[in-house]
């Protein structure tokens, strides 16, 4: 099969899951917002400003690297997915336990700090079910990936919906989110022993093999860490320097962005294994590339002139009048999203021709003026600064990457 058939096939199945992903995502947005309100939602998505961050730091970039290279050679994975569940219960363990202890350094919010102290399994949970999405992967299931994610964010849903109706509480539907979450993994142990039977292990891995594993990965596991951090400052300085009611504003806006974003990252998820396959091909490399960047730019038009013309009904038929001057917010972090996916692009590309350490060196710039600008502007501006900030961010990321594909190529 060629790249581009391999590319838009595997693009197809994960558009499938991430357009069913956003729709559900939405429902249990809105649901949280309109019956919870505005601070309960912000406590919702201060909990997870910081839970996906150390979730990411958890897997230590092992997932990024099992795609690349089980995307070159699928009989790697009997061995990558034991020695990658072994660090999974080692490092993701620690830092379970450090939440569990030291929550209150996160926070000074009492609710948020309950609500970590219960969302701190997540952080073991979601890397494992990366492991095996992985594997899906590189064996031509991905089917099941779109099973997993769509039957979890259904069944969340209802529960969550029940919960409000029951009289459930924000820490209620921080527990649901938890019990949904390690249920998927375990369907995804049952379907990748039932469907795929990987052979045992021809022998334990070895301290070697583990840090083998860990040499390899750290790259992508800065480079994850530093976005992760940059997608999620934004809150977390909106938590410090200004309110819980910007916070859910500002988390409420980002819930559209969000949705839209999920598009392109099916086209991500295919496009990684593709171009490590062709990396050594410079013009079909390039050609696939640069097809690619034309897709993304049609999409990012598409986003800023939807905004304009549906942003204002979008926010209030979805969230209701409690959130009505939310549109500028929602408008700036539209245009961060058009910027944000080409950055996605490029970074891929250069992971794909093995220049991780250079996107590192982007992404902590990035981070850094993204830091700078929410200190100067949150305070006045609340969450429209911080969107300002993720704005400003993304443009610099873009511009470096870049310069440094046209100075390389």
């Amino acid at each position: 099969m060629s790249a581009a058939a391999r590319l838009k096939r595997g693009a197809v199945i994960l558009l499938a899951s991430n357009i069913g992903g956003a729709f559900l995502s939405f429902l249990l947005a809105a649901l949280i917002a309109r019956s919870l309100g505005e601070t309960s939602f912000g406590i919702y998505a201060a909990v997870s400003a910081w839970i996906y961050p150390l979730a990411i730091l958890a897997d230590m970039g092992i997932s990024t690297l099992m795609t690349r290279d089980l995307g070159e050679s699928p009989a790697l994975a009997n061995q990558m997915a034991f020695t990658a569940l072994l660090w999974r219960v080692v490092i993701g363990g620690g830092i379970l336990l450090g939440i569990l202890g030291f929550a209150p350094l996160l926070s000074d919010e009492p609710l948020v700090i309950m609500g970590l102290r219960l969302s701190a399994p997540m952080v073991v949970i979601l890397p494992m079910f990366s492991t095996l999405s992985a594997i899906f992967k590189a064996v031509d299931a991905i089917g099941w990936v779109l099973a997993l994610n769509i039957g979890m964010l259904a069944i969340q849903l209802a529960l969550t919906a029940a919960a409000i109706a029951g009289g459930g509480t924000i820490m209620d539907v921080t527990v649901l989110n938890v019990l949904t979450s390690l249920g998927q993994l375990l369907a995804a142990v049952l379907i990748e022993k039932r469907y795929i039977g990987r052979a045992p292990l021809a022998r334990w891995p070895s301290a070697h093999d583990m840090q083998a594993m860990l040499r390899s990965s750290f790259p992508f596991a800065a480079s994850a860490a530093l976005s992760a951090l940059q997608m999620r400052a934004a809150v977390i300085a909106l938590e410090s320097l200004s309110s819980l009611a910007a916070v859910g504003l500002f988390a409420a806006m980002t819930r559209f962005t969000d949705a839209a974003r999920l598009a392109p990252n099916a086209l991500f998820g295919a496009m990684m294994p593709v171009l490590a396959s062709i990396s050594r091909e410079r013009d079909a490399r390039e050609r696939t590339f640069n097809r690619i960047l034309a897709g993304l730019l049609a999409f990012g038009a598409a986003c800023i002139l939807g905004s304009l013309a549906l942003g204002e009904w979008a926010i209030s038929f979805v969230y209701g009048g409690t959130f009505a001057d939310g549109f500028p917010v929602l408008f700036v972090l539209v245009l961060a999203l058009a910027i944000g996916t080409l950055r996605g692009a490029y970074t891929l590309y250069a992971f794909a021709v093995r220049r991780e350490r250079m996107v590192n060196g982007v992404n902590l710039l990035s981070l850094t003026m993204q830091i700078v600008l929410g200190l100067l502007l949150i305070p006045g501006l609340g969450a429209l600064g911080a969107a300002w900030s993720v704005l400003a961010a993304e443009s610099i990321a873009l511009a470096s990457l870049a310069w440094s594909r046209r100075h390389s190529a």
